[in-house]
């Protein structure tokens, strides 16, 4: 999870122990520690059978029985039928679980019928946005972690840390969050004349920047970049190179940086 703090320091948060999930229908047969340890062992061996990309171990995590109730024939009351919970290792198994579901399979003694599975169409990162109700764009608080350093660290932020899901917890505050924007705009030149550049022959001539921090009127940053010399933009830092190469590397640093 990216973000920024109250001070403007640029955040990424390393988040584990979430794992993805979804429901289906328990039938009676299987509604008993027997049953549900039978349909995790066969689900189990159907996964890793499959032509599935991602081969943790094990693929089914655990398989749980709860009370819930579906939206579909709902009457109105508050009636509670058996559901399983089935927690698979990563997002990706939750699609191939759900066509095993709908189509089938036998059991050690038995068989699962076809039967309709809930929840498995929802994106593991809103899953995870949901279950701890998290806003998009909101607040949060990382109530304990652990600060990554040095050549552990994967970004360029200025804050890397590694912490468990559940101790990351929603805040409501209206105070909007000091997010740098940056817009920029990357003039080639087109040896033909007309038509879109190309690569391998419309070298990158000017690249202009402006860069603020949401809510603010005065600028961080308005700077251009330009192939050879240009004359002086009022306003604005002019950085001149004499190849393409060269300029290009200074505006991934000032990316990075």
């Amino acid at each position: 999870m990216y973000g920024v703090t109250e001070l403007g320091h640029s955040v990424l948060a390393h988040i584990h122990g979430f794992e993805p999930y979804f429901f289906v229908e328990c039938p009676k047969e299987l509604q008993n520690p027997e049953g549900v340890a039978s349909f995790q062992s066969a689900l189990e061996a159907l996964l890793a059978s499959s032509n599935c990309w991602d081969k943790p171990n094990p693929y089914v995590r655990k398989v749980e029985m709860v009370q819930r109730s579906t939206l579909m024939r709902w009457q109105g009351s508050c009636d509670h039928s058996c559901f399983l919970r089935v927690t698979v290792a990563v997002p990706s198994l939750v699609a191939t679980s759900r066509r095993m579901i709908e189509g089938g399979f036998r059991l050690d003694k038995g068989y699962f019928a076809p039967s309709t599975s809930y929840e498995t169409n929802i994106p593991f990162a809103l899953r995870f946005m949901i279950d701890r109700e998290l806003a998009g764009g909101g607040w949060v608080c990382a109530a304990e972690g652990f600060r990554r350093q040095g050549p552990d660290c994967v970004s360029t932020c200025q804050i890397e840390i590694d912490m468990h899901y559940s101790n990351l917890m929603p805040q409501e505050k209206l105070k909007i969050a000091p997010l740098r924007v940056l817009s920029f705009d990357i003039e080639c030149y087109n040896p033909e004349g007309k038509g879109f550049p190309k690569a391998e022959s419309s070298p990158v001539i000017q690249i202009a920047v402006y860069l603020k921090v949401h809510g603010c009127e005065r600028a961080l940053v308005h700077a251009v970049w330009t192939l050879n010399t240009c004359n002086d933009i009022a306003g604005a830092l002019v950085y001149a190179f004499d190849s393409e190469e060269e300029m290009l590397l200074s505006f991934r640093q000032f990316l990075q940086d």
